[in-house]
């Protein structure tokens, strides 16, 4: 998908370290549906600013490939 070829593009332009992209992307993808699942589901959870939330879910997936 989109996001797999991204990955992909990116480690080829060494922008992110070498890793699995399809392994990669699930993850991702697995990580940004689950925080998105569980704001629609938990609403009534104590979130407290959900933007900063999901902020901090991408700059740690950020994070975990930077060289």
């Amino acid at each position: 998908g989109c996001l797999r070829r991204a990955l992909a593009d990116a480690m080829t332009a060494k922008k992110i370290r070498n890793a699995d992209p399809d392994v990669l992307a699930r993850a991702w993808w697995t990580a940004l549906h689950g925080v998105t699942s569980a704001m629609i589901i938990h609403g009534n959870f104590p979130w407290g600013d959900p933007q900063a939330v999901i902020d901090t879910l991408i700059d740690g997936l950020i994070d975990s490939v930077k060289k």
